[in-house]
Protein backbone atom coordinates (compact mmCIF):
# COMPACT_ATOMS: atom_id res chain seq x y z
CA UNK A 1 0.00 0.00 0.00
CA UNK A 2 1.31 3.47 -0.89
CA UNK A 3 1.21 6.26 1.69
CA UNK A 4 -1.56 8.05 -0.20
CA UNK A 5 -3.75 4.93 -0.10
CA UNK A 6 -3.76 5.31 3.68
CA UNK A 7 -5.87 8.46 3.25
CA UNK A 8 -8.87 6.65 1.78
CA UNK A 9 -11.90 7.10 4.03
CA UNK A 10 -10.15 9.56 6.37
CA UNK A 11 -11.83 12.81 7.35
CA UNK A 12 -9.88 16.06 7.02
CA UNK A 13 -10.87 19.42 8.49
CA UNK A 14 -9.87 22.49 6.51
CA UNK A 15 -9.62 25.81 8.31
CA UNK A 16 -8.59 28.94 6.41
CA UNK A 17 -9.98 32.42 5.89
CA UNK A 18 -8.80 32.42 2.28
CA UNK A 19 -11.75 31.38 0.09
CA UNK A 20 -9.62 30.30 -2.87
CA UNK A 21 -7.43 28.05 -0.71
CA UNK A 22 -10.50 26.53 0.98
CA UNK A 23 -12.06 25.81 -2.41
CA UNK A 24 -8.81 24.44 -3.86
CA UNK A 25 -8.24 22.02 -0.97
CA UNK A 26 -11.92 21.05 -0.72
CA UNK A 27 -11.98 20.12 -4.39
CA UNK A 28 -8.50 18.57 -4.62
CA UNK A 29 -8.07 16.43 -1.50
CA UNK A 30 -11.03 14.09 -2.20
CA UNK A 31 -9.17 12.67 -5.21
CA UNK A 32 -7.03 10.77 -2.68
CA UNK A 33 -10.07 9.43 -0.86
CA UNK A 34 -10.29 12.07 1.84
CA UNK A 35 -13.65 13.31 3.08
CA UNK A 36 -13.46 17.06 3.66
CA UNK A 37 -15.24 18.60 6.65
CA UNK A 38 -15.39 22.36 6.78
CA UNK A 39 -14.00 24.64 5.63
CA UNK A 40 -13.96 26.83 8.71
CA UNK A 41 -13.07 30.51 8.62
CA UNK A 42 -12.13 31.21 12.26
CA UNK A 43 -9.95 29.60 14.90
CA UNK A 44 -12.75 29.78 17.48
CA UNK A 45 -14.85 27.36 15.42
CA UNK A 46 -12.19 24.63 15.17
CA UNK A 47 -12.39 22.84 18.54
CA UNK A 48 -16.22 22.67 18.69
CA UNK A 49 -16.29 21.45 15.08
CA UNK A 50 -13.64 18.81 15.79
CA UNK A 51 -15.59 17.61 18.83
CA UNK A 52 -18.68 17.21 16.64
CA UNK A 53 -17.27 15.85 13.36
CA UNK A 54 -14.30 13.81 14.69
CA UNK A 55 -11.86 14.31 11.78
CA UNK A 56 -8.69 12.23 11.56
CA UNK A 57 -6.66 15.12 10.16
CA UNK A 58 -6.72 18.90 10.08
CA UNK A 59 -5.20 21.44 7.67
CA UNK A 60 -5.13 24.83 9.40
CA UNK A 61 -3.89 28.12 7.97
CA UNK A 62 -1.33 29.77 10.23
CA UNK A 63 -2.91 33.10 9.21
CA UNK A 64 -6.35 32.16 10.53
CA UNK A 65 -7.77 34.96 12.73
CA UNK A 66 -7.55 34.09 16.42
CA UNK A 67 -5.18 31.14 15.96
CA UNK A 68 -2.89 30.55 18.94
CA UNK A 69 -0.05 28.06 19.43
CA UNK A 70 -2.14 26.03 21.91
CA UNK A 71 -4.21 24.84 18.93
CA UNK A 72 -1.48 22.31 18.09
CA UNK A 73 -1.84 20.74 21.55
CA UNK A 74 -5.66 20.96 21.43
CA UNK A 75 -5.61 18.91 18.22
CA UNK A 76 -3.16 16.34 19.63
CA UNK A 77 -5.31 15.99 22.77
CA UNK A 78 -8.27 15.11 20.52
CA UNK A 79 -6.30 12.60 18.46
CA UNK A 80 -6.29 14.77 15.34
CA UNK A 81 -3.11 14.85 13.26
CA UNK A 82 -2.63 18.48 12.31
CA UNK A 83 -0.76 20.25 9.53
CA UNK A 84 -0.44 24.03 9.69
CA UNK A 85 0.12 25.76 6.36
CA UNK A 86 1.12 29.17 5.08
CA UNK A 87 4.00 31.12 6.56
CA UNK A 88 6.73 29.43 8.62
CA UNK A 89 5.81 28.85 12.26
CA UNK A 90 8.02 30.81 14.60
CA UNK A 91 8.41 30.92 18.36
CA UNK A 92 8.99 28.31 21.03
CA UNK A 93 5.26 27.61 21.45
CA UNK A 94 5.10 26.18 17.92
CA UNK A 95 8.11 23.85 18.17
CA UNK A 96 6.04 20.65 18.15
CA UNK A 97 3.73 21.67 15.28
CA UNK A 98 4.21 20.44 11.72
CA UNK A 99 4.03 23.20 9.13
CA UNK A 100 4.02 23.44 5.37
CA UNK A 101 5.11 26.64 3.65
CA UNK A 102 3.71 28.27 0.54
CA UNK A 103 3.76 27.46 -2.28
CA UNK A 104 2.53 23.86 -2.26
CA UNK A 105 0.32 21.67 -4.39
CA UNK A 106 -2.65 19.59 -3.30
CA UNK A 107 -0.52 16.50 -3.96
CA UNK A 108 2.16 17.78 -1.56
CA UNK A 109 -0.52 18.48 1.05
CA UNK A 110 -2.00 14.99 0.63
CA UNK A 111 1.44 13.40 0.87
CA UNK A 112 2.27 15.26 4.09
CA UNK A 113 -1.11 14.26 5.52
CA UNK A 114 -0.43 10.64 4.63
CA UNK A 115 2.86 10.80 6.54
CA UNK A 116 1.01 12.21 9.56
CA UNK A 117 -1.27 9.16 9.50
CA UNK A 118 1.74 6.90 10.10
CA UNK A 119 2.79 8.74 13.28
CA UNK A 120 1.37 7.78 16.68
CA UNK A 121 -1.32 10.16 17.95
CA UNK A 122 -2.96 10.85 21.28
CA UNK A 123 -6.47 9.63 21.49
Amino acid sequence: MTPLEGLVGRRVLIATDESFVALYLSMSLPQWGLEVVGPLRSADAIVPHVDTTRPDLACISINLPGLEPRMAQDMRDRGVACLFFGLPLTGAAWTTALDMRWPFSAFQMAYELSLLMTKPRAG
